[in-house]
């Protein structure tokens, strides 16, 4: 993932916020590299999108086949050493 720049930290209302279909998208392991880079970028600094792809990957989890579990213990990982600090 690249180092985010200033434009990253704009304001909160300037961001095009993530959607569902991107969220099922990621959690499925279904998005390009640079539509995850993208995604994982915006979802480091903005909150309301970081909770929603926690939230969708729970659901998820829950009904998921055996083919995206391993996505989704990548996009945990990720989650959780994001909410620890250690990706910046």
């Amino acid at each position: 993932m690249n180092e985010p720049t200033d434009q990253d930290y704009r304001d909160d209302r300037e961001l095009t916020h993530i959607n569902v279909l991107q969220l099922e998208a990621f959690a499925r392991d279904e998005l390009s590299e640079p539509e995850r880079d993208d995604l994982y970028r915006h979802t480091y600094h903005c909150r309301r999108c970081g909770d929603e792809l926690a939230g969708m990957l729970l659901l998820l989890e829950a009904s998921v086949d055996p083919d995206t579990i391993a996505a989704l213990e990548r996009a945990k990982t990720w989650y959780r050493k994001r909410m620890a600090g250690g990706i910046r």
